[in-house]
C-alpha cells in the first residue's frame, strides 16, 4: 500500500459523510415545515434509531471493543454526546423551522474556520495555502449562501434560525477537535455508537426534565423521513466521519465541509424546489477551486 493511500481512504470517508449530510438539510426542512414533529423529537427518533445500528455494526467489527475499556473513557463519551449529537441537532431542526435547505448547510460552512481557529492555540500547523484555501471557500459558500451577492453583503437576509445555526456549528466544531483523541484510541464505530446513544438519551432526559413530551411520528412518510435521518446522515455519515479522522489531518478534514453546502443547494434545487442562482453556481465553484490549494 502507498503512503498515499490512507489519504484517498480518508478523503473517500468523508466525502461520504459530506453527501449523507447534505441530503439531512432538505429532509430536516419537510419534516420541520410540517411541524408534525417537535425538533427534540425529530433528534431523539434519529439518534435513537441509528444507535442499534451502530452499536451492531460495532459489535460484528470489534466484537468486546465495542464497549469502552477504561472507565474514564465514560464521562467523554456522554459528554460528546450532549454536545455533538443532542445540542448539535437540536439546534439544527429548530432552524430548520424558520430557515431554506441551503441556509441550514452554513453549519457546515462554519465548520473549518472554527476547527482552524481552535486548534491553532492546540499547536495545530497553519500556512498561507491553507488559510487562502479556507477564505477562497468561504467566500464559496457566502455566495451559496446568498449572504454575499453582486451588490455586496447581505447580512439582513440573516435570522434568528441562522444564529442556531452557528452555535450547532459550534457545537459540531467543539466535537470533531476534542473528541479526535478518543476516536483514535477507542475507534471510529464505538466512539460514534456511544455518542449517538447518548445523544438520544439526553433528550429524552431534557424532554422529561422540562415536562416537553416527546411525539412519535404520526403517519408512514413521517415515519420514512426520520429512517432516512437515522440512517443516512447519523449511522452512515456520523461513522465516515470519525473514520476519517483516522486518515485525515484535523484541518483538511473540515475542511471537505465546505462541500455540504453544495450538496444541500443541489439537493434542495431537485427537493423541495429551491431555485440556485448564477452566484451561488460561481460560489460552487470557488469551493471546487479551493479544494486544490
Amino acid at each position: 500500500m502507498s503512503s498515499r493511500s490512507p489519504i484517498f481512504v480518508g478523503l473517500a470517508w468523508a466525502l461520504l459523510a459530506v453527501l449523507g449530510w447534505g441530503a439531512m438539510f432538505p429532509i430536516g426542512r419537510v419534516l420541520m415545515a410540517s411541524r408534525a414533529l417537535s425538533p427534540e423529537s425529530v433528534a431523539a427518533a434519529r439518534y435513537l434509531l441509528a444507535a442499534p445500528l451502530l452499536f451492531a455494526l460495532s459489535f460484528l467489527r470489534g466484537g468486546r471493543r465495542t464497549f469502552p475499556p477504561r472507565l474514564r473513557d465514560w464521562p467523554p463519551l456522554a459528554f460528546w454526546g450532549l454536545v455533538g449529537s443532542a445540542l448539535m441537532a437540536w439546534l439544527l431542526f429548530c432552524a430548520q423551522r424558520t430557515v431554506p435547505v441551503v441556509n441550514a448547510s452554513l453549519l457546515e460552512a462554519w465548520v473549518p474556520l472554527l476547527v482552524m481557529l481552535i486548534g491553532l492555540p492546540l499547536g495545530d500547523s497553519f500556512s498561507p495555502r491553507r488559510l487562502a484555501a479556507i477564505v477562497l471557500g468561504f467566500l464559496g459558500v457566502l455566495l451559496v449562501l446568498r449572504i454575499l451577492a453582486p451588490s455586496g453583503f447581505r447580512l439582513g437576509v440573516l435570522r434568528f434560525g441562522d444564529f442556531l445555526i452557528l452555535l450547532s456549528g459550534l457545537c459540531w466544531s467543539l466535537y470533531t477537535v476534542f473528541g479526535g483523541p478518543l476516536v483514535r484510541r477507542i475507534g471510529a464505530l464505538p466512539f460514534t455508537a456511544w455518542t449517538v446513544l447518548f445523544g438520544g438519551l439526553w433528550i429524552v432526559a431534557a424532554s422529561l426534565l422540562f415536562r416537553r413530551p416527546l411525539a412519535l411520528p404520526p403517519d408512514a412518510p413521517s415515519w420514512f423521513f426520520v429512517a432516512i435521518l437515522a440512517l443516512c446522515p447519523t449511522a452512515l455519515s456520523f461513522f465516515a466521519w470519525n473514520e476519517a479522522q483516522r486518515h485525515l489531518p484535523l484541518p483538511r478534514l473540515a475542511f471537505l465541509e465546505y462541500f455540504t453546502p453544495v450538496v444541500a443547494a443541489l439537493l434542495g434545487l431537485l427537493w423541495p424546489g429551491e431555485p440556485v442562482s448564477p452566484a451561488q453556481w460561481f460560489g460552487m465553484l470557488l469551493i471546487l477551486l479551493s479544494s486544490f490549494f
